[in-house]
């Protein structure tokens, strides 16, 4: 009898296995080892056959739903009450029959290796010829490598100690669970060997391509769960399979069938994938030494398994959605004849579950499961770390046990960004936001579930016992911002640059050196995976010797249409060069470092308001020894661009930042042309597969299985993940901020080779307005600095009216308001004090302002109860008339509507998907309400589509613009559009002050249709001498695309996904007539409707403004 007796324990686990069983254990009852069999459910004798031979039987508890997990645990939990010296435990399928010599040649392998703690060996078929399903699960069995592996399938010995310690198997796994036991092992410093040697017989029993079907079903149930467990970084287990189920199981196929009627039968070539996906399969595994039999079967499996891998994916999320209880997806059929025997005596008991010490993370694959086409041909290969070893982020799981305690300074647009990367971290626990703007901080923390709020930075840094603050505010005050930070004790994250001049930059590094706290910056593109691509192949010496070196940022800058003009960024042209520029400044130094000379042209200048100037265009040349150096920015509106472009002796690469690709072309081995083609093909290949990658982890990421939702915010949350692990040792290169200080000393550089004029015109503009002659105001224009806000102030001038705006910020209004001598109040419709201070001595209010947000809830905060608020105080000082401006997008204008008129309701359909209409309409039902209940004089002016001077030639009432190139046309784009001009809704509003008896009323303002917007579209391009892109997008269209959003994000559970309205997307083509006699005929008003005019003032002046 072997020595090793009693250290050896086997669990087998079956149900109505049949004469499979009787193999199973006739193959290692005699093996000297302590055998035990676990059975759930069988009605054939099983467990008869098994006391028979003397094993001992444990009979799951069938009340509760059955894995093969939890059977595992059982089995083991019975060895260790009856061993508790146990050493190893070897598992096995009751399908699977222990190859002779496999448990010795397993246990001497665990006895020599202490560091190994589970080994495994190769499973073969034991039947592949009797159907081709069989031989599909024989070449499946075969794939893999002999030595360190990341995961084992059912058949393995494992070390006692280490499953005891990392809680057994997850019982809730239903598919999967080998890998998932696999990684938590791993997690645990223990190694997985496979030896080559065979380890079991499989008896896969499979005869029908539903069982197939059924199998890869649950394939692809296991990828979805295990990937909820286990699919974030560093293990990443199961994302891609995932990904490519649902990308080609569903989304691919899918989107190929609705777009075949737009596309003219092109997105059918969607479908050739299938069949190339399956050849390039067939090929690789023929050259591995398969037949071509095995070869086309197993090719042939890899590409149709995407199918009900998908299902699978769905009825998991499905199954989690509903909080369902997880239950295994059968595909074998029970195995005859019926054993006969005494039935044995089970032990009854169920079985006790493991603590779960272990992490549960996403995704371990199991190698029983059937592996796509793209990973059965290639190995898993390690991403080559940069060269300095700093750049590797540690594992989270690094972390102190005490939460490391956040604070955030500044609420704008990039906070949020912060804010999901910081929810990532473990144990780290955001206490408090702060902003000048307290309502603006108030709603960030509302939306974030932050508990404290602060307008005062030092308030926040004495009251919050913090360990780290983000300091998210504008360049020109982070010396002052991270100098209050470290004088707390508190270490400082950095919005890049980390401060607008060096002599600062180094004051700050001394005073974090002395305090003793870190201080990092965050140059985040330098955290893109692409990006990194590129440096590991710069450094490797891949690339050769540098000779070029290209960085491009050709993005339009926001601000400089539509302000705020008060921002730091347009304040001096060399702001730039400390805004944004140092995005391709720490690209140039982290690559290249310093370069020795530079040249700098500057060109595009373009006068903003108050005087300010800004140069659109920077091009600056440089050399570094022998490597040329170009940067390049362009800040007009365009196709974005933003890539680095190296050029080495032997190959050039590519970093396309917007589209999250990176290509390298190097020579191959053979000749020039076939050279050029293969070059040609490996990029178009690479650029594909990235591209996919990324539209996966978006759709992914709006399902709720991933949480990388796009290449920038995972770059940031990758650049907060390493300053997090870091920040209390040595910083990685990237976030150090002797890399900032560098960029920043470049832009100094650049400033000082342009040699730009520092203008005075801001302070003559300031003058010029001080001495224009204000009258008394006695209208108040909330909303006044828009553009019917600007018209409207004009005309009130233009009658005598003293007018007084309300404005956030009123030295970012335009000069043009200022020269018309009006009179400005300081603040935002949402604050009560600042409205009622404003409302001192006025006799008539519009409110013309709007809130912003995306769901219905930011609207009732930001706009609907602003607006009742501003109404109370009409009330309470008395104001003589409230005009309030609402819209036509409360109406449905579809076909199957008559003519609107005011007394048209709003309809239901369009209210629920559309917050920013269902606003509009409730204000308009609170205003009425105080009218009636309260006598609130108020109007309401329901304005059409505005153009006019000013305006924006894109608007969004002729057609839908996801790009300034394309448009996106409702219907076909040949109705008559209820066109207004922008001066036109001034003189109504103004001509209603004088008309008595018009309070609770309601006025439609559209002139008389004349203009389709495709007659709009020609003559846009006309004027600006541009094409456009015309999509026409049908209504039915319109609706599927809604629905297929819909669908992704109610996977993801998104609290705001409203299910589509067919109105909303019919109405929006203007089938419908509206009518405006009754503004007409009561307040007086004539509109133009000439055509010819309203090209004129419509079309194309505003066009020529927008475009000079």
């Amino acid at each position: 009898m072997p020595s090793f007796t009693r250290k050896i324990g086997v669990v087998v686990i079956g149900r109505n296995e049949g004469d499979r069983l009787i193999r199973s254990l006739d193959s290692i009852v005699n093996t000297a080892c302590t055998v035990v069999y676990v059975d759930s459910g069988s009605t054939d004798g099983s467990c008869e056959v098994a006391s028979g031979r003397g094993v001992e039987v444990v009979n799951l508890d069938m009340s509760v739903p059955f894995t093969a997990a939890r059977a595992r645990n059982a089995g083991f939990e019975r060895l260790r009450e009856k061993y508790p010296q146990l050493e190893y435990v070897q598992f096995v399928d009751g399908d699977c029959e222990v190859v002779e010599g496999w448990i010795e040649a397993a246990c001497e392998t665990l006895d020599t290796n202490p560091d190994v703690v589970a080994v495994c060996g190769w499973r073969r078929e034991r039947y592949p010829q009797k159907s081709i399903y069989n031989r599909i699960c024989d070449v499946e069995w075969q794939i893999g490598s002999v030595g360190n592996i990341s995961s084992f399938g059912g058949d393995v010995m494992i070390r006692a100690g280490a499953l005891a310690t990392v809680g057994g198997y997850d019982s809730s796994v239903i598919a999967a669970e080998d890998d998932e036991l696999s990684v938590r092992l791993r997690q645990a410093k223990g190694k997985i060997l496979r030896i080559n040697k065979d380890s079991t017989l499989h008896d896969a029993n499979m005869h029908t391509l539903s069982q197939w079907w059924q199998r890869a079903k649950r394939c692809g149930y296991g990828y979805a769960q295990v990937s909820s467990l286990h699919g974030e970084p560093p293990e990443r287990k199961f994302v891609k399979e995932v990904r490519r189920a649902l990308i080609w199981g569903a989304i691919a196929p899918l989107g190929g069938l609705l777009l075949l009627p737009f596309t003219h039968g092109l997105s059918l070539i969607i479908f050739g994938r299938y069949p190339l996906a399956a050849l390039r399969t067939i090929y690789h595994i023929r050259q591995q030494g398969f037949s071509w039999t095995d070869s086309v079967a197993w090719g042939l499996s890899c590409g149709v398994s995407v199918f009900p891998e998908a299902l699978g994916v769905f009825k998991f999320q499905h199954d989690r959605l509903g909080k369902k209880q997880y239950q295994i997806i059968e595909y074998k059929s029970s195995q005859t004849p019926v054993l006969k025997g005494n039935r044995g005596q089970g032990t009854g008991n169920r079985s006790k579950q493991f603590n779960q010490l272990g992490g549960k993370s996403m995704g371990a694959s199991n190698t029983n499961l059937k592996n796509d086409c793209d990973r059965c041909i290639h190995q898993t290969q390690t991403q080559k770390a940069i060269s300095n070893p700093k750049s590797k982020i540690q594992n989270p799981k690094s972390y102190s046990s005490n939460p490391v305690t956040v604070g955030i300074l500044g609420a704008g647009y990039i906070s949020d960004y912060h804010f999901r990367a910081l929810r990532l971290l473990p144990n780290v626990e955001v206490r408090a936001v702060c902003d000048l703007n307290s309502r603006l901080a108030q709603q960030f923390a509302q939306a974030k579930g932050i508990p404290n709020v602060y307008s005062d930075f030092d308030k926040m840094l004495s009251s919050e016992q913090l360990d780290v603050v983000h300091i998210l505010t504008p360049p020109h005050v982070h010396f002052t911002n991270v100098t209050q930070a470290i004088a707390a004790g508190v270490d400082a994250f950095i919005e890049k640059p980390l401060c607008h001049k060096v002599s600062y930059c180094q004051q700050l590094r001394e005073q974090s050196k002395t305090a003793g706290r870190a201080i990092a910056v965050s140059n985040n593109f330098l955290y893109f995976p692409v990006y990194e691509k590129l440096v590991s192949d710069l450094r490797s010496g891949r690339l050769g010797q540098i000779d070029q070196i290209d960085i491009v940022w050709n993005k339009e800058l926001g601000q400089l249409k539509g302000g705020p003009f008060g921002a730091w960024v347009l304040q001096s042209p060399q702001n730039i060069l400390f805004e944004v520029a140092p995005h391709s400044f720490v690209h140039l130094i982290h690559l290249l470092g310093q370069p020795d000379k530079i040249a700098v042209d500057v060109r595009d200048q373009l006068e903003l308001p108050r005087g300010l100037e800004f140069y659109r265009r920077w091009e600056i040349r440089g050399w570094k020894n022998n490597t040329s150096i170009r940067l390049r920015f362009s800040f007009i509106d365009g196709y974005p661009e933003h890539y680095i472009h190296v050029r080495g002796t032997n190959a050039v690469a590519r970093v396309d930042f917007e589209n999250n690709t990176y290509v390298c072309q190097e020579h191959t081995p053979y000749l020039l042309d076939i050279d050029r083609y293969a070059n040609v093909v490996a990029s178009a290949r690479d650029s594909v597969v990235q591209a996919s990658g990324t539209l996966t982890s978006f759709v992914l990421s709006k399902m709720g299985l991933s949480k990388n939702s796009g290449p920038f915010p995972y770059s940031i949350a990758r650049t907060v993940e390493s300053f997090y692990n870091c920040r209390g040792g040595i910083l990685d290169e990237r976030i150090d901020p002797a890399i900032s200080e560098a960029a920043v000393a470049l832009a100094e550089w650049v400033a000082r080779e342009a040699n730009l004029p520092i203008s005075e015109r801001v302070v003559s503009v300031a003058n010029q307005l001080a001495d224009t002659p204000t009258p008394k105001s006695t209208v108040l224009v909330i909303g006044g600095t828009g553009f019917i806000g600007q018209a409207l102030v004009r005309r009130l001038r233009q009658d005598g009216y003293g007018v007084r705006i309300l404005a956030r910020n009123p030295n970012s209004c335009p000069p043009e308001l200022h020269s018309l001598g009006v009179e400005f109040a300081k603040g935002d419709f949402a604050d009560v004090n600042a409205v009622e201070a404003a409302l001192d001595g006025i006799r008539y209010v519009y409110h013309l302002a709007r809130g912003n947000g995306k769901t219905w809830s930011d609207y009732l905060e930001t706009d609907v109860k602003p607006t009742r608020q501003v109404a109370q105080l009409c009330l309470k000082h008395g104001i003589e008339k409230l005009f309030y401006a609402s819209s036509i997008a409360i109406y449905y204008a579809g076909n199957n509507t008559s003519t609107i008129t005011e007394n048209t309701e709003p309809h239901q359909g369009i209210m629920r998907v559309a917050p920013y209409a269902k606003s509009k309409a409730e204000n308009e039902r609170s205003l009425l309400e105080l009218h009636q209940k309260q006598g609130l004089p108020v109007t309401i002016f329901r304005p059409g589509i505005v153009l006019g001077r000013g305006g924006s030639p894109y608007h969004w009432g002729i057609a839908a613009w996801p790009y300034s190139s394309v448009c996106s046309l409702y219907g076909d784009g040949n109705n008559p559009l209820p066109i207004v001009l922008v001066d036109d809704v001034a003189d109504a509003m103004v001509r209603a002050i004088k008309v008595p008896g018009i309070e609770g009323k309601s006025y439609n303002l559209t002139s008389t249709p004349c203009i389709t917007a495709n007659e709009y579209l020609d003559e846009f391009e006309r004027q600006a001498s541009i094409k456009l892109r015309r999509v026409p997008t049908s209504p039915r269209s319109s609706y599927i695309e809604s629905l297929l959003k819909w669908a992704i994000k109610s996977i993801g559970r998104d609290p705001h996904a409203a299910f589509p309205s067919y109105a909303d997307c019919e109405g929006r083509s203007f089938a419908a007539k509206f009518d405006s006699s009754k503004a007409k005929h009561e307040l007086g008003w004539t509109p133009v409707q000439d055509r010819e005019t309203i090209i004129l003032e419509g079309i194309q002046i505003p066009v020529a403004e927008f475009f000079r």
